[in-house]
């Protein structure tokens, strides 16, 4: 038994260092300055497109801060999936004082059964650009913005050897439900790993116009799930720099419960294991990383049970080091975002103290839904997003299987919960 505690300290140590490690070097990445000058002489031009499937809560406030974006030439391309579509009501309304040359507005008039909804109303804006249009920009329709977001996005473009630039969120849920305290934990760690890997977020994503025709984006996008990991996967091929954006980590405000949480995380791992070449590793590391905290936990038990005093201390100490290690490293990155997040006069203070508290027993939580989520994803080959239902064969064979309306909730204006 003591045998078994050495060896499962040892690896909760280590794991627990490399994620301290990881987290130091993302902090000091963080810390760098940036550059908001416009790329050679000016500005270039800029096609913002917005695709949407349901209205999203905060969707008349993300078109509303887009439309006062300090940027000298834009348009706004808002892509609706039907008339009938909660969403469009919000955008009539949100763009009814704007000038039509600023913002375009179409329904999705070609719905591709071999694509997701969002990359068909990708192709389908992109398709019929302006030639002037130097960069084509990609956002969410629960991202809202500040008024250098898209200077942020578009200076690093004035080094010719970048393709892309992104973002990425960070959740500042406005109620600490514990589905929604899951899924900032994960999306804490994820967010470095996007950054260590250059895996680009579609949420605040910017790709070079002449890119497209270079590489073939587009062919892509018709036969693809996700726009962002399948365009960076063809960037990273291209020798294409896919640059990270500290500045632009955009607060999420929305909520979601436990069984919501696992649906995300699943889509989430579901995209990783089609469309990025570590798959295995990532789904090893999983599975052995959640299975040693779970192993320590059941042997501590047994140890204390039986009186085993020495083995009890060593588990135990290895479960509580990993843990304080872990919230170390959350309350060190979340004080650096909500720096960043605060310079641009956004709240910040959105942790409760019955959020604080759920976080220490959240944490071995997350690490279980974590490994059933990748699980689920890797022996599945159907993912439902927006109440449309796809099978995935391979990577660039998709095929629509079923189409639902999307409902509204009965209190959906009062609502804070993700779609």
């Amino acid at each position: 038994m003591i045998i078994i505690a050495y060896i499962t300290a040892i690896a909760l140590g280590t794991m627990a260092m490399t994620q301290a490690v990881l987290a130091f070097m993302f902090v000091c990445f963080l810390r760098r300055k940036e550059n908001l000058s416009p790329a050679e002489t000016a500005w270039p031009k800029v096609a913002i497109l917005l695709p949407l499937r349901g209205a999203d809560i905060k969707l008349r406030e993300v078109i509303e801060c887009l439309l006062r974006l300090d940027y000298p030439d834009f348009q706004l391309h808002i892509i609706v999936d039907s008339p009938d579509d909660p969403a469009w009501e919000v955008v009539q309304d949100a763009t009814k004082q704007t000038d039509e040359e600023k913002v375009l507005l179409s329904f999705l008039e070609n719905r591709r059964t071999t694509c997701s909804s969002q990359c068909s109303a990708f192709v389908q804006a992109i398709s019929s650009l302006d030639p002037s249009v130097e960069i084509v920009v990609t956002i969410d329709g629960d991202v809202v913005v500040h008024p250098d977001w898209l200077k942020s996005l578009v200076a690093p473009f004035q080094d010719k050897t970048v393709g892309a630039t992104f973002g990425n969120r960070w959740f500042m849920p406005k109620n600490n439900l514990l589905g929604s305290i899951v899924r900032y934990l994960w999306n804490s760690v994820a967010l470095v790993a996007m950054w260590l890997h250059s895996i680009p977020w579609g949420g605040t994503m910017a790709i070079r116009k002449s890119i497209f025709d270079e590489i073939g984006i587009l062919d892509h996008w018709k036969r693809t799930m996700v726009h962002d990991a399948s365009a960076a996967s063809l960037l990273h091929r291209c020798k294409k720099k896919v640059q990270f954006v500290p500045s632009l980590i955009m607060p999420i405000r929305e909520d979601c419960s436990l069984a919501f949480c696992l649906d995300f995380l699943k889509r989430q791992m579901m995209w990783t294991r089609i469309y990025h070449s570590n798959w295995w590793a990532i789904f090893i590391h999983a599975v052995v990383t959640t299975s040693v905290f779970v192993l320590a936990g059941f042997a501590a038990a047994i140890a204390i049970a039986t009186g085993n005093s020495m083995t009890t201390t060593w588990l135990v100490g290895a479960l509580l080091g990993y843990l304080l290690i872990s919230l170390i490293c959350l309350a060190t990155l979340e004080a650096n975002i909500a720096k960043i997040i605060k310079q641009r006069g956004d709240y910040t203070k959105w942790l409760t103290i019955s959020g604080m508290l759920k976080i220490p027993f959240a944490v071995p939580l997350t690490q279980c839904i974590h490994m059933i989520a990748v699980l689920l994803a890797g022996f599945r080959n159907k993912v439902t997003w927006r109440n449309i239902t796809y099978l995935i064969r391979d990577p660039y064979d998709i095929e629509i299987t079923k189409e639902g309306e999307l409902e509204v909730a009965a209190d959906a204006e009062n609502s804070n919960y993700s779609l």
